[in-house]
């Protein structure tokens, strides 16, 4: 298997297990908001970018590939994070008017 195939599968085995976990909580104590279509593709759009950005190969990118899997994680665990960054960018929006 070649090293990024490698790295592929840990880094998708990683938000798997993470997404399960959350899930099962949320599921069983109903910590788990219902999202407008709109936030759902926001959360997962941010997610699959910030996964992406986990194969930037170079050492250079450590810190970038760090940070990214910590925010895909983020709002893969957590879909309010979405809600949150979607008001955050509304009242942004508001105040820029």
């Amino acid at each position: 298997m070649s090293p990024i195939a490698a790295y592929g599968l840990r880094i998708s085995e990683t938000v798997a297990s993470v997404w399960f976990i959350s899930w099962a909580v949320r599921r069983r104590y109903g910590g788990s908001d219902k999202l407008s279509p709109a936030t759902r593709k926001m959360r997962w759009f941010i997610a699959l970018v910030c996964i992406g950005f986990c194969f930037i190969p170079g050492p250079e990118f450590a810190l970038l590939r760090v940070i990214s899997l910590i925010i895909a994680l983020v709002f893969i665990a957590w879909p309010g994070a979405a809600v949150h960054i979607q008001q955050l960018v509304a009242r942004i929006g508001a105040l820029l008017r």
